[in-house]
């Protein structure tokens, strides 16, 4: 399959002091932050192409690889989505799609995600992680997690598409980003059951799955991962530090 990677964001956030337009440049260990998770993907005997939608100064790192492509962002992630798919070939497969700040991403963890994918019938595949697993492979990891029926978990940054659903989910995606910092609003279109359940921590992973695949239209799938290294993602300075320092140990 083909690999995607969403790197087109701003580093007009916390992360503007280390001196680069955007945040895929920023430094760690000698490379740009976004490298890391060309490398593990275009490692993978899984992946066969990499898009990277991003900054156009990383053509000239890629420049011998034919495997790899780069594309200018677009004015949004579903814009730069659209990008992205535009420059591989139209087919009716999956496609992996990842964001460019997960640097501890490698191809071990690449693999077993799809592994794990092959084991049930689906249209979206999203990883989600325990906290226990996070906390005992990055002690003191400071991530959001949510607690659900089965315990705590954060999000990872990795999604395994099926070509063909993404038209008919964008303009429900579209809404769901214009509606994340409006509650009320997105609680509704929730539905309040789904709602009140997450509330009171009633609600389960097969819900809510059941639930966002009413509302896109396709077989949403949670995959339960051992790998931390997949909802690891760079917010924050302290996030940097503490990456920085785990490379510097291995």
């Amino acid at each position: 399959m083909d690999a995607l990677i969403l790197a087109a964001g701003r580093n007009d956030g916390p992360l503007k002091a280390y001196g680069v337009s955007m945040e895929a440049l920023i430094p760690l260990s000698g490379r740009p932050m976004t490298d890391y998770v060309v490398q593990a993907l275009a490692n993978s005997r899984d992946i066969e192409r990499v898009v990277v939608v991003g900054p156009v100064e990383l053509r000239a790192r890629y420049a011998g690889d034919r495997r790899i492509t780069v594309v200018s962002g677009g004015d949004d992630h579903l814009d730069s989505l659209r990008r992205g798919l535009a420059a591989l070939p139209s087919t009716d497969g999956y496609i992996l799609i990842a964001t460019g700040d997960l640097p501890l991403l490698t191809r071990q963890v690449v693999a077993d995600f799809l592994s794990r994918c092959r084991e049930i019938d689906g249209d979206v595949y999203y990883p989600v992680v325990r906290r226990e697993k996070c906390e005992e492979r990055f002690p003191g990891v400071r991530r959001t997690f949510v607690r659900m029926r089965e315990g705590e978990f954060t999000g990872g940054n990795l999604f395994l598409v099926r070509r063909r659903v993404i038209d008919g989910a964008m303009g429900k995606a579209h809404q769901f980003i214009c509606l994340r910092k409006r509650p009320l609003a997105l609680s509704r279109l929730l539905g309040w059951p789904f709602v009140l359940r997450f509330l009171f921590r009633r609600l389960s992973i097969d819900q809510a799955q059941e639930r966002m695949s009413a509302i896109f239209g396709f077989r949403a799938v949670c995959v339960i991962s051992p790998c931390p290294e997949l909802g690891i993602d760079i917010d924050k300075p302290a996030d940097l530090e503490m990456i920085g320092r785990w490379f510097s140990k291995t």
